[in-house]
């Protein structure tokens, strides 16, 4: 089986930082051109992508060390050349690593919460309870996600250089956070689905309307199948034995993160252009202007209508239904004289 050098993986590695960076620019330039502003999921979309480029650049400072290392201890390299460096450096930077990983899933997070409050928070006051209390779920799961790599080998002190402490029982301590980060991630991300789409049942839209919200809000689903994944790698006694394949994993999740949260503003490029008129709706009856006040908030959140196309949409809908309530003619009873 091939094993991936040094070269081989870095070039990877920057490769899909520079697709998320792509990605990320292109969701800026399309929110810009609507709406000549950013709003709080572009904010946090954007710090994710920043923290994905720490996350690189770091990675590539210590991987001549660390990486070439695990090469030359499989037999794959010659020892010759694995670079020397201080090993506190090392620790200091592998524990940086380790932050800015959970700094990009954690703002990722923070953006599709960003998105969620902006499309529903004027509909429902439910939501927004449980929007609140997704928030501080996530809020206290990053903080223990971040804490526990301080604590993972006794007193805090011992941080970063943690690997003289945890020399003994290792996996023993390791395998426990693990499993913890694993749950934590995967119930938040479970919040994140439920949250957006508990709301679609009760709305009156059309099918296709609805399958591509659920779409939208689904799209978290690749960071839990990402985050199964690049824990199993690390924690399999045989997967773990090829160190490329758990560095790919790491790097295919922070950077394809990245690129998802990007993705619902590319709305307008990847579905075939429809008629995003509040007018068309009014066949539905009363209970539509609840949906066409979501679908223009969703609209103008992935930057397919801006805020004044919205407000005009809305104006012209109830200038529209004012109309046809005023022309049906009041109902004269019978045997009564006009």
């Amino acid at each position: 089986m091939h094993v991936l050098r040094l070269h081989e993986v870095l070039g990877i590695a920057w490769s899909l930082t520079t697709l998320a960076f792509i990605f990320t620019i292109g969701r800026f330039a399309i929110h810009w051109h609507r709406r000549r502003r950013l709003a709080w999921d572009d904010f946090f979309n954007g710090v994710a992508m920043l923290f994905c480029i720490a996350f690189t650049v770091t990675y590539h400072l210590i991987a001549p060390t660390e990486y070439n290392a695990q090469l030359a201890a499989m037999g794959i390299i010659d020892e010759s050349e694995v670079k020397e460096s201080d090993p506190h450096r090392n620790a200091r930077l592998n524990a940086a690593n380790s932050l800015i990983f959970w700094c990009v899933i954690y703002a990722v997070k923070a953006s599709f919460l960003a998105l969620y409050w902006h499309v529903f928070s004027e509909i429902s006051l439910k939501f927004r309870i449980a929007w609140a209390f997704a928030a501080v779920f996530t809020f206290i799961s990053f903080g223990v996600t971040l804490m526990w790599g301080f604590w993972l080998c006794g007193h805090p002190k011992y941080f970063p250089d943690t690997q003289p402490q945890c020399h003994e029982n290792a996996p023993g301590r390791v395998l426990p956070m693990l499993e913890a980060w694993l749950a934590l991630d995967l119930a938040g991300d479970v919040l994140l689905i439920a949250l957006p789409c508990t709301m679609l049942k009760p709305l009156l839209m059309k099918t296709s309307q609805k399958i591509e919200l659920a779409i939208i809000f689904c799209l978290v689903v690749v960071n839990m199948v990402l985050t199964i994944l690049r824990t199993v790698y690390s924690i399999d006694v045989d997967l773990m034995k090829f160190p490329d394949q758990n560095v790919l994993w790491y790097f295919l999740q922070v950077t394809i993160t990245v690129i998802v949260c990007a993705l619902p503003c590319y709305r307008g490029m990847l579905c075939r252009k429809r008629n995003g008129s509040l007018r068309h709706l009014e066949r539905f009856g009363s209970g539509s202007s609840e949906f066409a006040e979501i679908w223009q908030r969703y609209l103008v959140s992935v930057g397919e209508h801006s805020q004044e196309s919205r407000q005009r949409e809305m104006e012209q809908s109830k200038t529209s239904q004012s109309t046809s309530t005023k022309s049906i003619p009041p109902r004269v009873p019978p045997g009564t004289a006009v």
